[in-house]
């Protein structure tokens, strides 16, 4: 039997409501709806499509739901090497994932306003957030958590190597939109997670960035220089998603 986790989106982000998405594992009867986030596509016209996630193990039954088309007439699911295969009529669509995937879904030929969804492994290793290691911030729903850096950054240097900062359930927001990160840190964004803000890492080294929570920069301008994760001079520098996959190491 498979398992489903699903973490609803904080109070505060902004939602999308082009698709309704419900996910269960394959032979149950109860479905888990999620959060569809609002992002932002296309460097040179910004064009507004959604994003929802979820983990899972087994096998995942997937039904989408299209509200503001009167009919469905086209389901293209990318990469198309997937090679999964829609069912659909004139309003939903559904399908099957064997296994952890990332994907584009695209209804009618449409390929900016589009769904991407991430379907990732149950998390492993998760962090304690009442280890003497970890500096837990807890966040907020509904207004943003605000950190100011030379505070954070202070508390954290004075914790042993290999400290984890963890940004819990909610919203966060970064004083100047920016954290440097020390060498040795972990930072760990838990499901549900937002932080608003970039994490930047120069000249530093043995950092791991990882959960499944959101960095949110779609109210900075283009032309700030803002990345949502920006590394220079980095060494030992490892990012990921899914815990049982394998990282990137940057």
């Amino acid at each position: 039997m498979g398992m489903i986790a699903n973490t609803a989106a904080p109070k505060g982000v902004e939602l999308r409501y082009d698709f309704q998405v419900r996910v269960r594992s394959r032979g149950e009867e109860q479905w888990q709806m999620l959060s569809c986030y609002q992002v932002w596509v296309d460097m040179h016209e910004k064009r507004a499509a959604s994003m929802a996630c979820f983990d899972f193990s087994g096998e995942a039954e997937v039904e989408i739901t299209c509200p503001s088309l009167y009919y469905i007439y086209q389901v293209d699911i990318r990469p198309l090497s997937a090679g999964i295969k829609a069912e659909y009529d004139s309003k939903v669509i559904r399908f099957t994932l064997h296994r952890p995937r990332k994907l584009s879904i695209e209804v009618n030929g449409e390929r900016f306003h589009n769904l991407h969804l991430f379907a990732g492994a149950l998390q492993e290793n998760i962090p304690d957030p009442d280890s003497e290691s970890t500096l837990f911030l807890p966040g907020r729903q509904g207004t943003a958590a605000l950190y100011r850096m030379d505070e954070l950054l202070s508390g954290l240097k004075a914790m042993p190597e290999e400290r984890t900062v963890y940004f819990g359930p909610g919203l966060h927001y970064l004083e100047e939109c920016t954290m440097q990160i020390p060498s040795n840190t972990n930072v760990y964004l838990a499901a549900g997670a937002v932080l608003v803000g970039s994490l930047i890492v120069n000249r530093a080294e043995n950092i791991r960035i990882f959960g499944r929570g959101c960095l949110l920069l779609s109210s900075f301008e283009r032309f700030t220089g803002l990345n949502a994760i920006r590394i220079s001079h980095g060494k030992n520098i490892i990012y990921r998603r899914n815990s049982s996959a394998e990282p990137s190491a940057l």
